[in-house]
C-alpha cells in the first residue's frame, strides 16, 4: 500500500446543475473493464461515460526496447497502442468531460532499455522515465481543465501466477508511489486509491457487498464490476 493522503482535496465534486455529469475514462484493459460496467449503470449512477480504455497499453509511449518477463524483446509500443495515445487530446476536446479517470490496472511493460540498461520498475531510471510518461499523460487529459483522478494500482492477480509474485507486487507499489508523487504536485489532480480498497494488503478482497470483485484476479466485470463503478463514483462525486 502507498500514501494516498493529500491537503488540498478535490472530491467530492459538485454536480453539474441539470444534468449528468461527463465522466471519461482512460486506461488499459482495467479502466475498459471498469468504463464498461460504468456505462450499463449510468443511469443508476447519475453519470454519462466515455470509454476509451484499450488494452495492452500502458502509460505514455515507450520507443525503445522492451523484454517481457517471457524474455520476448518488442521494438517499441505497438502502433495501435501510439496511435491510441497520439489521439488523448482529441478524446478529451471530444468529450469535454467534468471528470477523467486515469486507469492502469495490468498493463506493465517488462524491463525497459534505457541509455542501453534494461531497467524495470524500482530502478531509478525506470522511476524517472514513468513519472515523465505520467506527466505527460496528465498534462494532455487536462487540456479542457477538467480534474483527473488517478487510480493507484490494485495486486494483479490474473491468470498464471508470475515467476516471482512478490517481485510483481514490489513493481506494482513502486509505480503506485510514483504515481502518487505525480498527483501530489500536479494542479487538478488527485489519487482515488483504488489499489487500497481492492487489497488493503498483500491479501486481496475477493468480494465486496457479497459479489465477487474482481473474478479474473484483475478486471471489474459483472456484479462486482457494478460495486467497483458505485464506489468511484460514490468517491468522486459523494453519495
Amino acid at each position: 500500500a502507498v500514501d494516498a493522503s493529500d491537503g488540498d482535496l478535490l472530491f467530492p465534486l459538485e454536480r453539474p446543475e441539470g444534468r449528468s455529469p461527463r465522466i471519461l475514462v482512460v486506461g488499459d484493459s482495467v479502466a475498459q473493464s471498469l468504463g464498461r460496467v460504468m456505462t450499463a449503470d449510468s443511469n443508476e449512477l447519475g453519470i454519462r461515460v466515455d470509454n476509451v480504455g484499450t488494452p495492452q497499453c500502458g502509460v505514455g509511449t515507450f520507443e525503445g526496447r522492451i523484454q517481457l518477463e517471457s524474455g520476448q524483446i518488442l521494438e517499441g509500443d505497438s502502433p495501435r497502442c501510439q496511435e491510441w495515445h497520439s489521439l488523448h487530446e482529441a478524446y478529451v476536446t471530444g468529450s469535454d468531460p467534468d471528470l477523467v479517470i486515469y486507469d492502469f490496472g495490468g498493463a506493465q511493460r517488462g524491463a525497459l532499455q534505457i541509455d542501453g540498461r534494461w531497467e524495470s520498475a524500482c530502478s531509478p531510471a525506470h522511476d524517472r522515465w514513468y513519472e515523465r510518461a505520467v506527466r505527460s499523460d496528465l498534462e494532455t487529459l487536462r487540456t479542457t481543465g477538467a480534474p483527473v483522478a488517478v487510480t493507484t494500482m490494485a495486486y494483479n492477480r490474473f491468470g498464471v501466477p508470475p515467476r516471482d509474485p512478490t517481485a510483481q507486487d514490489r513493481a506494482v507499489d513502486c509505480l503506485n508511489r510514483r504515481l502518487v508523487a505525480v498527483a501530489a504536485d500536479t494542479p487538478g489532480v488527485e489519487i482515488l486509491d483504488m489499489g487500497e480498497w481492492v487489497c488493503p494488503s498483500e491479501e486481496c478482497a475477493e468480494t465486496k457487498d457479497g459479489a465477487t470483485l474482481r473474478e479474473d484476479g484483475l478486471h471489474y466485470d459483472g456484479d462486482g464490476g457494478s460495486v467497483a463503478a458505485r464506489w468511484v463514483v460514490e468517491e468522486t462525486y459523494g453519495v
